[in-house]
């Protein structure tokens, strides 16, 4: 039977009928399980088992730890998910500019803070900040807290460092970035004996600057090895196919293990 054009597009508006209540009801279960969703993670996320209990520090700066503690005051009791990173550097006291500052969370109540000046990556002796490529950064760069290069010496130029600390310098600079590795201070000496003071945890880490980088290398693989485990007081690396590890001494660290 043949349909006249009115009832066929009366059908065809039926059908159109019929698909679209097809498609309406799971999208709007979509939509219901989609707000259920949030709810559970916003209730999840307020939940008083993922509350800041502990404020960890990480990074080669060295902070002012009364500082610190204001900071850790503010921060305690909050919901680790949703503590926002604003305003840390100015209660830290320190241009934004300056510092890169940034959370990582750890379930269910650590919060680490990592702090790493923006430019400058050291200062030498005489409290020259430097960046990762051995160059003289103008005098507002010289945070409080760098890490302090002992041994190091500008070129004749006095706008960076001679060619054997800028080398020395490219084989550590790796290490500033990694919370567990990053110094607090490098000492180098005449005949080529360089140690580092870690900041995260005091370590004393003994290597020669010719050897530098396969030293470091082994370094990361100890350090990885060791899993949750700290790291020993002292360990010096300049044996061969050795790592010499000894505890006590060099644990003079204060801030928070991770």
């Amino acid at each position: 039977m043949r349909r006249t054009s009115a009832e066929s597009r009366g059908f065809a508006a039926r059908i159109t009928r019929q698909i679209d209540d097809a498609w309406r009801a799971p999208l709007v279960r979509l939509a219901a399980s989609g707000g259920l969703v949030l709810t559970l993670a916003a209730a999840l996320a307020l939940s008083p088992w993922l509350r800041v209990r502990q404020v960890s520090w990480t990074g080669a700066l060295q902070l002012d730890d009364s500082r610190c503690a204001a900071v850790e005051a503010q921060l305690l009791g909050r919901p680790l998910f949703l503590v926002p990173q604003a305003g840390i550097a100015a209660r830290l006291g320190v241009g934004k500019s300056q510092l890169d500052i940034g959370f990582h969370r750890h379930v269910p109540g650590n919060l680490e803070v990592r702090v790493r000046p923006r430019r400058a990556i050291a200062q030498i002796a005489d409290g020259v900040a430097i960046d990762a490529h051995g160059r003289v950064l103008p005098a507002e760069h010289c945070l409080p807290g760098l890490p302090r290069l002992d041994g190091f010496v500008l070129d004749d130029k006095g706008k960076r460092l001679d060619g054997a600390g800028r080398s020395l310098l490219a084989v550590l600079a790796p290490c500033f970035s990694v919370p567990t590795l990053s110094p607090s201070a490098v000492r180098c000496g005449a005949d080529g004996a360089v140690e580092l003071v870690l900041a995260d945890s005091g370590s004393h880490v003994r290597l020669d600057a010719a050897r530098a980088e396969t030293q470091l290398l082994k370094l990361r693989v100890f350090e990885a090895s060791l899993g949750a485990e700290p790291l020993p007081g002292s360990i010096d690396l300049r044996f061969r196919d050795q790592v010499v590890v000894r505890d006590g001494g060099g644990r003079d660290a204060k801030r928070r293990s991770r």
